[in-house]
């Protein structure tokens, strides 16, 4: 199998329960596997108060220990607000810059048609 091109993991919902018990173990598995490469990046988008260092430290206990986690660990970076507000998407489109991005709504069901819409609006 071949290594995944250059991407940014975009998570909205990032601090919730899904994320730490099913997205980050499969992430971590991945990448364990070769399959991400060292231009991945995971951008978590949450409703809770944090920076880049609480995201990472509260995924560290779901994550699969070793070297991969450790490097993958350095590439999370967080932004905290409501991802029903126009600003949030601002801050994604301007963190992505012209990035290729993959787009994960560890959300409820009732967020997915205003986050889908509002990333359509910001291209």
């Amino acid at each position: 199998m071949k290594t995944a091109p250059p991407a940014t993991l975009v998570i909205f919902g990032a601090t919730g329960d899904l994320t730490r018990r099913l997205l980050v173990p499969a992430v971590t598995n991945l990448c364990t596997d070769g399959l991400l490469g060292k231009e991945f990046t995971i951008l978590g988008i949450g409703r809770s108060d944090g920076d880049d260092e609480t995201l990472r430290a509260s995924l560290d206990k779901f994550a699969t220990e070793g070297d991969c986690w450790r490097d993958l660990r350095k590439r999370i970076a967080y932004l905290q607000g409501d991802f029903t507000a126009d600003r949030v998407f601002d801050d994604v489109a301007q963190a992505l810059g012209d990035r290729s991005a993959v787009f994960y709504l560890a959300t409820p069901a009732q967020f997915f048609g205003a986050i889908v819409e509002k990333l359509a609006a910001k291209g």
